[in-house]
């Protein structure tokens, strides 16, 4: 069963009411796993610091040192643990124009059978801004109580478009330093 969450369900519908189209874009098959707060706390006092994640002042190879790389293996399924935070990208390399947004609706669905999963974007970071381009990075989460077995293939992602007038500022890359299929890694450009 998947959670309800009326201010999800608001906001999926405004996007959608000023949509021009929307896409469907499928995740690739390279993910960073956050570790276990048992893992995170043990790695930050081996450091000397308390376990409090501080991502903003914390220097980038403790963050790097923070995240697990998982590549799906030639059967193309992933299991997905509950309450994890995963980092995932697009298997479509993107390039969004300069008159357009994309939004990314907030849940994955199923390609074969339409239905709602309960892995869900991370809500403060679904925009695709224009002049954005490469494999774009998701933050996943699945969002039940036991891990999802699935097929790679099976999981897309509605991404509405919208207008956009300029002016606008061209983005540099968005969240995560670099775009491209299979590597991710965080910071800045």
């Amino acid at each position: 069963m998947v959670e309800y969450n009326y201010l999800r369900e608001q906001d999926a519908l405004y996007a959608e009411m000023h949509s021009v189209g929307t896409l469907r874009l499928h995740l690739g098959p390279y993910f960073r796993f956050q570790r276990t707060a048992t893992e995170i706390t043990a790695i930050l006092r081996g450091y000397g610091l308390r376990p409090v994640l501080d991502p903003v002042h914390m220097p980038m190879e403790i963050q790097e040192e923070l995240w697990q790389d998982y590549t799906v293996g030639s059967d193309g399924i992933v299991t997905f643990p509950p309450r994890v935070l995963i980092l995932g990208q697009t298997a479509e390399y993107v390039t969004v124009p300069l008159n357009q947004s994309w939004r990314m609706r907030s849940f994955f669905q199923s390609a074969s059978t339409g239905d709602e999963l309960p892995l869900r974007t991370n809500i403060t970071a679904p925009l695709l801004k224009p002049g954005s381009q490469g494999h774009q990075t998701y933050e996943i989460q699945n969002v039940g109580q036991v891990p999802i077995t699935i097929s790679i293939g099976d999981i897309e992602c509605i991404t509405d478009i919208r207008p956009f007038d300029p002016p606008l500022e061209v983005n540099s890359g968005g969240q995560f330093a670099i775009q491209e299929l299979g590597r991710i890694r965080l910071g800045k450009v």
